[in-house]
């Protein structure tokens, strides 16, 4: 038999469900619960929104937070960058450049910059924005809370003191705990530590250093991407049949169940497995495992093992070729991840919606993830755990769910479509619900959508899912490692 991955185009009846070729003795395989099917998978999808952006529609006290701790690691990661700067080059008004290149809003953001500049030798600018503080703290007090007064309080006592005062232990445990790095930073400067600061500036540097090796080979992959899609655009103007993503043998309604009863052990599993376990991480790792017995679904259409796992697109034949093909749909990925980026951007800056703060100490919505606070914050076990998940679990389970079962369900009920509009409209359906289930919010969709078209590109171009699996790894794991050597420096 040929490989189904190599076969030419076929079509199929959806008006009839597919009969597998059987003995005369056998019954044909019945038909799928299509209707059934998609009515379970919006609830599911609709279940898996409200828990995974629940409190995303109006500010709480834990978005509020995110958004706090965001602006206080950018300016912590700026405050690094700065401190390098002025280690190597000794040039303070460079290094006020850089700070005023931080955008932050809320007082907690604001305190950590200042406290930033003060220990960078910029007193005069941190005495301004203290007082800038202070003026809005009273100008909006509905939006300050009993910390932020005492936080103001405590820079205050701090930036104006004499050199010679004394400080308490309570007010340095209080920054620290508020500011982290930045916190300590002042500190050092107001005890009179400045080998403390430089040592901070020489490890930042040097992290800095792989930081920016890193996002110069994903840069190099970025033109890559560029090239393989005017490639990818170019032969299929001159031969279509070049895609490798072969036509169904099962019914789309049985890819939608499947879908549907992965998607139910998802949620099923990440609501009780956690709470076994005395690190809950665990359990969810275990989740992407358990959600994969839905693929038994498939069984119902009648067909092998062998002829499902393929028709998902679970093709293990010359793994070594389709790990190199997966960096190709990585580097396809981020043009599209930039021009989704782009427009994530232009919303968050511009829509009036979204960028109606009723007062300057009000944050701006920050696309965020569970998982970089886990990077951020987390111990050594949560570490091995969170990479775990997001490099192996997640890229595994989501490409199955999303590229292997729903993109081939949109494919086969999009086929009456010339067959580049059933591309069209198959990856960019699977990639917005891909987005949107996700806990980066609303804000973060343009973005992602972009990121998982790619992917179902790479999909239609290789045939296989193990590609996608690749590029999907290897996104995460970049990711993951950036926020790692902020942390790290």
């Amino acid at each position: 038999m040929e490989p189904i991955d190599q076969q030419g185009p076929q079509t199929i009846d959806l008006s009839e469900p597919t009969v597998v070729a059987t003995a005369p003795d056998q019954r044909p395989s019945p038909r799928p619960r299509t209707l059934l099917a998609g009515i379970a998978s919006l609830s599911l999808l609709a279940l898996m929104y409200a828990l995974n952006n629940a409190g995303d529609d109006e500010p709480t006290a834990t978005s509020r937070a995110a958004s706090e701790r965001s602006e206080v690691v950018e300016v912590q990661m700026m405050g690094k960058i700065a401190a390098a700067l002025l280690t190597a080059v000794r040039d303070t008004e460079r290094v006020a450049g850089v700070l005023d290149n931080v955008e932050v809003r809320t007082v907690r953001g604001r305190a950590a910059k200042i406290a930033v500049l003060y220990a960078l030798g910029l007193g005069e600018i941190a005495t301004v924005e203290l007082s800038e503080l202070q003026a809005l703290m009273e100008q909006y007090p509905e939006d300050v809370s009993e910390r932020d007064v005492r936080l103001a309080e405590t820079l205050e006592t701090l930036v104006f003191a004499e050199e010679q005062e004394e400080i308490t232990p309570e007010q340095e445990d209080f920054l620290v705990e508020e500011l982290g790095w930045c916190g300590k930073a002042l500190l050092a400067r107001k005890h009179g530590d400045r080998d403390w600061l430089q040592a901070q500036g020489h490890r930042a540097a040097g992290v800095l250093g792989f930081l920016m090796l890193l996002l110069f080979l994903v840069a190099v992959l970025f033109v890559v991407g560029v090239v393989l899609w005017i490639r990818l655009l170019y032969l299929s103007a001159q031969n279509p049949d070049h895609l490798r993503f072969a036509p169904s043998r099962i019914h789309p309604g049985f890819h939608l169940e499947a879908f549907a009863a992965v998607l139910a052990l998802v949620i099923a599993g990440q609501a009780v497995l956690p709470a076994l376990f005395p690190e809950p991480l665990t359990g969810v790792f275990l989740t992407h495992g358990l959600a994969l017995l839905g693929l038994l679904v498939l069984r119902r259409s009648g067909a092998g093992a062998a002829t499902w796992l393929a028709d998902v697109g679970l093709h293990i034949r010359q793994l070594f070729g389709r790990l190199l093909e997966g960096i190709g749909v990585y580097a396809m990925a981020l043009p599209a991840l930039f021009v989704g980026g782009t427009y994530t951007f232009l919303l968050s800056r511009f829509s009036p919606q979204l960028h109606a703060p009723s007062s300057p100490l009000e944050p701006l919505p920050q696309p965020s993830h569970p998982a970089i606070d886990v990077v951020l914050e987390g111990n050594v076990t949560q570490l091995v755990l969170i990479f775990l998940t997001a490099v192996v679990g997640a890229p595994i389970l989501e490409e199955i769910l999303f590229r292997g079962l729903l993109y081939r369900f949109f494919r086969g009920y999009t086929s009456f479509f010339s067959r580049g509009w059933s591309i069209f409209w198959s990856a960019l359906l699977t990639a917005f619900i891909f987005a949107v289930i996700h806990p980066q919010g609303l804000l973060a969709v343009p973005a992602l959508t972009g990121l998982a078209a790619g992917f179902a590109v790479g999909r239609e171009r290789y045939g296989s899912l193990i590609p996608c699996m690749v590029a999907h790894a290897l996104n995460n794991a970049v990711v993951l490692s950036i926020v790692f050597l902020i942390a790290l420096s």
